[in-house]
């Protein structure tokens, strides 16, 4: 049973990364039809309906969140919802799914940064190691692609930065997601978290309802709101909470190494971007980057103590 019960968790991790991927090119969609502010809005409604309506199926009551529960869950929603929607959508209105997905991959050396600014943890030589590659990688990529002859538009640029700074806004949020206590059920952290931020972008979209002409949009443009929201941000993050329960982290991490990739692949074969040379060597460094920064380190064996004998 315990077997099948990891096949499972494999399983549902694979899918997520796949449907988390595939959320880079629906969103590029959704910037390109609707104001960012109402396409999040949209979004963030959607996952938090979805998530309280589970929590009502299984019968989980939503629970009560102390005080600190309840600032840690306002700075996950002001930093890895709020501040984060904005820099990754509209950073995607400037750039291109394909840069997007390359660049996301920049979270897991943003949260080895944080580590060592927020919590003064002591990193590896594999994880200076990674996020030195993965610096390296978004730099080669940036300053070929615009000032290199790489073809790139110089908006291309201002794109990307605000894709880094949505990798930190997201390396905050899962930091501070380990803050919180494993008795909450994590649809309703879902809920709650997705239901501050929508409060957050409400009077936002609220302008964008009353100024923007919505009838051209196609139906297809409406379709990636609904998925981006039912399908995105709902279940491709519960899969991955259940993942998380079963697997180990490093395993877990491992496997988000493969979201980027997967928004590559479909903004390839989804959205027609080419993919050219310089963008397969700066996304190879990155992606060594990551590699580096998830290799298990061998614990140095402790030295016996010497005795000293006194006479």
């Amino acid at each position: 049973m315990e077997r099948w019960n990891r096949l499972a968790a494999y399983c549902a991790l694979g899918l997520a990364m796949l449907i988390l991927g595939s959320g880079t090119v629906a969103n590029k969609i959704a910037v390109g039809a609707f104001p960012v502010f109402f396409a999040t809005e949209g979004r963030l409604l959607l996952s938090c309906l979805l998530q309280l309506g589970l929590l009502k199926l299984i019968h989980e009551p939503f629970p009560y969140f102390s005080p600190s529960e309840k600032k840690t869950l306002f700075l996950q929603a002001l930093l890895g919802v709020f501040l984060y929607s904005i820099c990754f959508m509209v950073g995607l209105k400037h750039t291109s799914a394909l840069e997007g997905g390359i660049f996301s991959s920049f979270i897991p050396a943003a949260g080895g940064i944080l580590s060592v600014v927020l919590f003064r943890e002591r990193l590896g030589w594999n994880q200076h190691a990674g996020i030195l590659l993965t610096i390296l990688g978004t730099l080669f990529i940036n300053v070929w692609g615009v000032l290199g002859g790489g073809g790139l538009a110089s908006s291309h640029l201002m794109g990307n930065l605000l894709i880094l700074l949505s990798s930190f806004c997201q390396a905050v949020f899962v930091t501070f997601g380990k803050l919180l206590p494993g008795r909450i059920h994590f649809l309703a952290l879902g809920a709650a978290v997705s239901g501050i931020g929508a409060a957050m972008f409400f009077p936002f979209a609220l302008y964008d309802l009353m100024t923007f002409d919505f009838s051209a949009a196609s139906p297809l443009e409406w379709g990636t709101i609904f998925y981006n929201g039912l399908a995105c941000t709902g279940l491709g993050v519960m899969l991955m909470n259940y993942a998380n329960r079963k697997l180990s982290a490093v395993t877990v991490s491992v496997f988000t190494s493969f979201t980027p990739v997967s928004a590559i692949l479909l903004s390839c074969l989804v959205l027609g971007d080419r993919i050219t040379w310089f963008h397969l060597l700066g996304g190879l460094v990155i992606f060594l980057g990551v590699g580096f920064s998830l290799l298990p380190i061998q614990p140095k064996p402790k030295q016996p103590l010497e005795t000293t004998s006194q006479s």
